[in-house]
């Protein structure tokens, strides 16, 4: 149910606001988790975004091009309110092609929508969209379905780039969907009284045995500030947000020299070239990192790389000369439907990879999977009023599953709105690590993502992964080079 739409008449941008909710069996009862969500609408149809992508590049690349800005998209039909993902688009099929309908008879597009929608197609010459349906049928062998749209009568939802570059747009944006605590803790309720007043919901909840009580209470741990340690001492930074400060001028561990190493850019970023390496050079030998003169490259388009990917465990071995005893695993991208399969099929393949290795090789292993978007929110009560939660907060009870071994930790910071807990689930665990233990260590590996000198929301090989992933899905179309396998180049 969205209500109060907001409309940004310079960006051509709708924002629908609404609520996502889930009703699940927790720790100790049966519990309603709601939070506020946003839908971003372009007042756009993916014709005219078709249009305008070709007056732009030309007929030659516009079949690549198109394929590759729109594939992957979530559209909405505004005939039927229904959002679709774009996962192809058929050339060869036009409004004026028929299809079958469920009866069996045959029709053209431009019929159906007409006599179904009482919506007229005006371009007859636009591709069709292809979107794979989501199938209620539990066999997996079934043929998946796909249904053909009209791009005419398909808006984009979203932010293009070019609105996600502009700071007028996305400060409008932060300020209608970035709540403090406060303001989301007001429309919630807002929302449950709305719901205890309405007599058709109230009827249904009692026709279920259900009703809607006050919001719970629990109490979280705040886990112990990490120090810093640096070559000749440690440190307690002030916030573990950002450190930066606080070893700006102190020397690592270790680190090697960067000796032999090019430094590609475009013409026009000549002088952008020149302060970086005069940055690096002014900040790296007090940090112990000592940076010479690169070949400096003008050009504007690269080798693609190609990498192929070794076995982390004999690369440990290489690296340490013996086997790791105990390997921990975070599994990110992983929905609550999956989770079977994960455990039924996942598991015992990464199990019996281990006797490539060697055939008596059995570590200790923990599978942890993490995930990002959920609908729990937590306020801490200071005095009365609502916070976020300190870095560090986990909770592992009331929230949680009683079947499941999971926890919600906070590691980053929100500067602004309400922060979004981190939600891990361990799907297998052979090791008999405590779970204060597994909590402090997925804590520790926040603190490690070398791009940034403080905590992160993930653990650090999650972020590491999704970088190499989105390099290589966005510009580099090819698995990168060998060589660079032990090296963080992604960054």
């Amino acid at each position: 149910m969205y209500l109060h739409v907001r409309c940004f008449s310079n960006s051509r941008l709708i924002l629908w606001p609404g609520f996502s909710t889930s009703v699940l069996r927790y720790e100790t009862q049966i519990l309603l988790s709601v939070d506020i969500s946003h839908k971003v609408l372009r007042n756009e149809t993916v014709l005219d975004f078709m249009i305008e992508l070709y007056n732009r590049v030309g007929d030659q690349h516009f079949s690549d091009t198109c394929m590759k800005e729109l594939v992957g998209f979530v559209v909405l039909t505004r005939y039927n309110n229904k959002t679709y993902r774009i996962d192809d688009i058929d050339w060869s099929v036009k409004p004026t092609n028929k299809f079958k309908k469920a009866d069996g008879t045959e029709i053209t597009y431009v019929d159906y929508y007409s006599q179904q929608y009482n919506a007229s197609i005006t371009d007859l010459k636009q591709p069709m969209l292809v979107s794979q349906l989501k199938s209620k049928n539990r066999f997996k062998d079934m043929a998946p379905r796909l249904a053909h749209l009209v791009p005419e009568f398909c808006f984009l939802t979203g932010l293009s780039s070019q609105a996600r570059s502009d700071f007028q747009i996305m400060k409008d944006l932060a300020a209608e969907t970035q709540l403090s605590p406060q303001k989301r803790q007001k429309r919630l309720h807002e929302l449950i009284d709305n719901i205890q007043r309405n007599k058709v919901t109230r009827t249904e909840l009692e026709g279920w045995g259900l009703r809607l009580d006050e919001q719970i209470s629990l109490v979280g741990r705040v886990l112990p500030p990490e120090k810093i340690q640096m070559f000749d001492h440690s440190c307690q930074p002030v916030s573990p947000v950002d450190w930066s400060r606080d070893t700006r001028k102190s020397r690592i561990i270790g680190s090697q020299p960067l000796q032999d190493w090019l430094m590609v850019f475009s013409h026009r970023n000549y002088e952008v070239a020149g302060q970086l390496l005069a940055c690096l050079k002014k900040v790296g030998p007090p940090m112990g990192f000592l940076v010479d003169n690169p070949k400096m490259k003008d050009k504007e388009a690269l080798e693609r790389m190609q990498i192929v990917k070794p076995g982390a465990v004999n690369k440990w071995l290489e690296v340490n000369h013996e086997l790791p005893s105990r390997i921990v695993i975070y599994r990110d991208g992983v929905g609550d439907g999956q989770l079977m399969t994960l455990v039924d099929y996942e598991v015992p393949q990464i199990l019996d990879s281990f006797k490539m290795v060697h055939s008596t090789y059995s570590p200790k292993v923990t599978i942890i999977v993490v995930r990002k978007k959920g609908t729990c929110r937590f306020f801490a009560n200071v005095n009365g009023l609502l916070q976020n939660p300190p870095v560090g907060t986990v909770i592992d009870s009331e929230a949680t599953h009683p079947e499941w071994y999971d926890f919600f930790q906070i590691s980053q910071c929100a500067h602004q709105g309400t922060v979004s807990p981190t939600y891990y689930h361990v799907v297998y665990d052979n090791s008999s690590m405590k779970p204060d233990h597994v909590q402090r260590l997925t804590y520790k590996m926040c603190h490690l993502y070398y791009n940034w000198p403080g905590v992160i929301r993930v653990p650090a090989p999650c972020q590491y992964a999704f970088k190499l992933t989105t390099l290589v899905a966005q510009n580099v179309h090819r698995e990168p080079d060998l060589e660079l396998a032990d090296r963080l180049f992604f960054l």
